[in-house]
């Protein structure tokens, strides 16, 4: 058995325990929490620190960094993998646990995710969607299967389900990383989302809609989309609609500021950004008003968990939600609550050591002191 002592657990469902002592099990789940450390067993003396459940990133392309993506489309799959296992590496010790990839090319988030769980390479849990999905000529579609009318956009699903992904991500609006693409414009008809969406949830998989804004977004959550990405010109008619039928919103708020700022980023991708900074915020205020349930992504910047959890606040959210968002809305979003999100028996014990306490300024997720994967201290 292995003790964590801790200053303070927040369990992630709005718990807060002092002087909590996590008790792990050789299958490295929680097994108890406890309020004195036993005797026997490794200690693993967290006493000065604030213990959170491990951060999950609901929305990340390993593969792909904030720049030219079509350019990098076009590099070796070798390539490709090197730059997933150095974003791998950075999200982990940045107490990011798990992620959920939402596309790459040649399925090599299913052979990360893979090797990832035996250990063979360090990494979070990865939960992977294959390639996305867009109509031809649609956004990214450098990277994505392409497909047009609903038989095909069947087909589309039930080719990502033969190569053992966990969900679905259809590409169903225009985006900000594709020249030309025009971010409200529909990428696919009601007939072909609503093909998708039912072709999926038949298989079993949840399915994700990278959706700024414009008609397809109503579509989409009218259809039983599971999670709708970005959404950065919804309405508040959509907001409403989401709450209606419990659609997840996942947030990327960081990725547009760091668009602007870098110099290698392509002129018509700021261009872009600078529209999309414009109503991000007064969307984002307005989710957290009715009530749509939130979760956050990295999307192509990797690991700044801090950006996106205080836009959150900024947003209306008390830092306690924001690191819920972060944590257990997470952890739903990506089909994974029964084994992470919240510090709790029976759960895998994915667990950061923060150096200050996240409820006086949630930016404190990113003082990280130590990292703690399925029981398996990754970084201490």
């Amino acid at each position: 058995m292995k003790y964590v002592s801790s200053k303070v657990a927040i369990t992630g469902d709005g718990q807060v325990v002092d002087d909590a002592v996590i008790a792990i099990g050789d299958d490295g789940k929680i097994a108890a929490i406890l309020d004195a450390v036993p005797e026997g067993g490794e200690h693993v003396d967290w006493s000065a620190y604030v213990v959170i459940p491990g951060l999950i990133d609901a929305h990340d392309h390993l593969s792909i960094d904030l720049g030219d993506e079509e350019a990098q489309s076009k590099e070796s799959v070798a390539t490709h993998m090197i730059r997933s296992v150095r974003n791998a590496k950075k999200i982990l010790h940045a107490g990011i646990t798990t992620v959920r990839d939402v596309g790459a090319r040649d399925y090599i988030d299913v052979e990360l995710r893979d090797a990832f769980a035996r250990g063979e390479i360090e990494g979070p849990r990865l939960v992977v969607s294959g390639q996305f999905i867009t109509r031809t000529g649609g956004h990214a579609w450098y990277f994505a299967d392409e497909a047009d009318g609903p038989d095909a956009v069947v087909r589309a699903v039930r080719k990502q389900a033969k190569h053992n992904v966990d969900l679905i991500k259809l590409m169903v609006t225009g985006g900000i990383g594709t020249p030309n693409s025009d971010p409200c414009q529909a990428g696919f008809s009601k007939a072909e989302i609503a093909a998708a969406v039912t072709e999926a949830h038949t298989l079993g998989y949840k399915v994700s809609g990278h959706i700024h804004g414009g008609p397809a977004a109503r579509w989409s959550i009218e259809s039983g989309l599971d999670t709708l990405e970005h959404g950065i010109f919804l309405t508040d008619d959509d907001l409403r609609a989401m709450v209606d039928h419990g659609t997840y919103l996942v947030v990327t708020y960081g990725l547009i500021d760091l668009a602007l700022s870098l110099p290698h980023v392509p002129a018509f991708y700021k261009a872009k950004a600078r529209t999309a900074k414009a109503s991000y915020d007064g969307v984002l205020r307005k989710a957290v008003e009715y009530g749509v349930k939130i979760a956050v992504g990295g999307d192509t910047y990797h690991a700044d968990m801090p950006e996106e959890l205080s836009a959150l606040v900024k947003a209306g959210m008390t830092p306690l939600q924001a690191l819920a968002a972060g944590t257990r809305n997470g952890a739903e979003a990506s089909g994974v609550l029964d084994h992470t999100g919240t510090i709790a028996v029976g759960k895998d014990a994915d667990l950061v050591a923060l150096a200050r306490d996240p409820r006086d300024d949630v930016a404190a997720v990113g003082d990280v002191r130590g990292v703690m994967k399925q029981g398996t201290l990754v970084r201490l």
